[in-house]
């Protein structure tokens, strides 16, 4: 869709929280499953910073693929479409996926923003992420 001269970029702020939930979403959601395996990385010393105290008890006792990248880790994505090719889901990643996203995919950056993300949201994020744009679904 092209631009108009009447479209506005406005900066989002975007919690790690927000981008922690979208990962569940997309590790749960059985649509990044379908193309990707993955292998969690937690570093020795967490780096829980990003979280309140309230949110580390919650985030503390869920899957690890989660919140993996925010605390200093990182999760391996197996591409099994691509010979077992193996991607590093990382904070960078992160930031490039929300880049890549909110840029290339307005519908789905919208979903994710208004809390109305789904299995497809969170497949698009991670694709994102790993690749820059989609290349599966």
């Amino acid at each position: 869709m092209e631009e108009s001269k009447f479209d506005f970029t406005v900066p989002t702020k975007v919690t790690p929280q927000q981008i922690c939930n979208l990962l569940c979403t997309a590790f749960d959601g059985n649509m990044t499953s379908c193309w990707a395996g993955w292998k969690t990385i937690m570093p020795d010393e967490s780096d829980w910073s990003w979280c309140t105290p309230e949110d580390r008890k919650t985030w503390d006792d869920v899957r690890k693929c989660y919140v993996a990248a925010m605390c200093g880790g990182m999760v391996v994505i197996v591409d099994h479409e691509e010979d077992d090719k193996e991607y590093i889901l990382d904070r960078a990643a992160l930031h490039r996926g929300v880049q890549a996203m909110s840029e290339k995919f307005p519908e789905h950056w919208a979903d994710f923003i208004n809390e109305n993300d789904d299995a497809i949201t969170g497949d698009i994020f991670v694709q994102c992420c790993v690749f820059g744009d989609t290349v599966y679904g």
